[in-house]
């Protein structure tokens, strides 16, 4: 049991210990709030598609994720949104503010939780399983997002600027560029992929730090309520109910604490900026960031040594 105990804890705490770094880095005023905007869009255009690109372009024979693996990820999401969608006008009034929960709910961190937490725990070759879920379930997100909260804002909702802003999404690109390299057989020079290694590394750091960095706890007063209905969703219901499916299909290893960190992740960081920019409530949306992020820290290393306990990894 101690050893569990150690492996969880060495899976979580460093991601921890980073945010508060980055709430640090602003507390002592170093970096103002709009400087941390900057260079998180910075971090977002620039390193993370390198990191994308080389977790793909040095993928091993054989490693990587499966069929079965990923269409059980995009159903997972769905499901979570379908879910969502019937329960939360139960219990919301406002329109605004029900988008905004529901794509609390469904739409996890997993960009900058599920790569760093999977490395912990087996390493970087671990990472490529992780980061081939984040590059399919991502563009499907944002396409997600987009339609819950043009329902909810009750205008008309367009495909094509989806679409669009998907294929150019550098994310995206970075991938299709590692997966053209990997499957072609083209391996970059010596230099050049030294390089490229060491903007991958410093990603998910600096996005970590970044996180903490950009964590306002002045903003959790004023959306208390609703802001616990959706951090409760996404990082207690949405995992007790999906893991057990995940088990019964067969998912161990790897495979499984992937799956967990879709679910279980906190909300995603760019679901503020789209709420806010399409109508809904961003007060509530930044209040759901924020205390999820802070919160997943203890939920996810329950989750995970859970997971271990029954030795399923």
């Amino acid at each position: 049991m101690a050893s569990n105990f150690i492996i969880c804890i060495n899976a979580v705490l460093p991601l921890f210990l980073t945010m508060m770094a980055g709430m640090f880095i602003t507390w002592r005023g170093f970096l103002t709030q709009a400087e941390v905007s900057r260079v998180n869009r910075t971090v977002f255009k620039v390193m993370f598609p390198f990191m994308m690109f080389y977790n793909i372009y040095s993928i091993k024979d054989g490693a990587g994720a499966g069929a079965r693996f990923i269409v059980t990820s995009v159903v997972l999401v769905l499901a979570a949104l379908a879910l969502s969608a019937l329960v939360i006008p139960r219990l919301t009034k406002e329109n605004r503010d029900r988008g905004v929960i529901i794509q609390a709910i469904f739409r996890s961190n997993i960009l900058i939780m599920a790569i760093p937490v999977i490395r912990n725990i087996f390493g970087d070759e671990g990472a490529a399983t992780a980061t081939i879920a984040v590059a399919i379930i991502i563009p499907i997100y944002n396409v997600l997002a987009v339609i819950v909260l043009e329902t909810f804002r009750g205008e008309k909702f367009e495909l094509m600027p989806v679409l669009k802003g998907v294929v150019t999404n550098p994310l995206i690109l970075g991938c299709i560029t590692g997966f053209l390299l990997s499957m072609l057989g083209i391996e970059l020079p010596g230099a050049v992929e030294s390089v490229v290694s060491g903007l991958s590394s410093a990603a998910s750091t600096m996005a970590l730090i970044l996180l903490g960095a950009a964590l306002d706890l002045k903003k959790l007063r004023d959306e208390r309520g609703k802001m616990m209905i959706a951090a409760v969703g996404k990082l207690i219901v949405y995992p007790a109910l999906g893991l057990p499916v995940c088990i019964a299909l067969g998912f161990r290893g790897i495979e499984l604490v992937t799956l967990l960190l879709v679910m279980g992740a906190p909300t995603a960081t760019s679901s503020f900026t789209m709420a806010e920019s399409m109508g809904g409530n961003g007060k509530l949306a930044a209040s759901c960031v924020v205390f999820s992020s802070l919160v997943s820290c203890f939920t996810l290393f329950l989750w995970l040594l859970l997971l271990k306990s029954l030795g399923m990894f």
